[in-house]
């Protein structure tokens, strides 16, 4: 097994992330839009990269 991680760490890792999140961040506002995500949902983001898709999360379910 491998101890290679495929994408890169620190601030490049970091910066290549964002770059990906504002590529597919329409895509995947309407992907979780069309299976439901809304208000006063709870959600998981397993794998947050950067957490865009985390914070796109919290704006759709809210506080509660």
């Amino acid at each position: 097994m491998s101890n290679d991680y495929v994408i890169a760490g620190g601030q490049p890792g970091f910066d290549r992330l964002r770059v990906l999140a504002r590529v597919w961040g329409a895509t995947t506002e309407s992907l979780l839009r069309s299976v439901g995500v809304g208000a006063s949902m709870r959600c998981l983001d397993v794998g947050c990269g950067a957490g865009d898709v985390t914070m796109l999360l919290a704006s759709m379910v809210g506080p509660a």
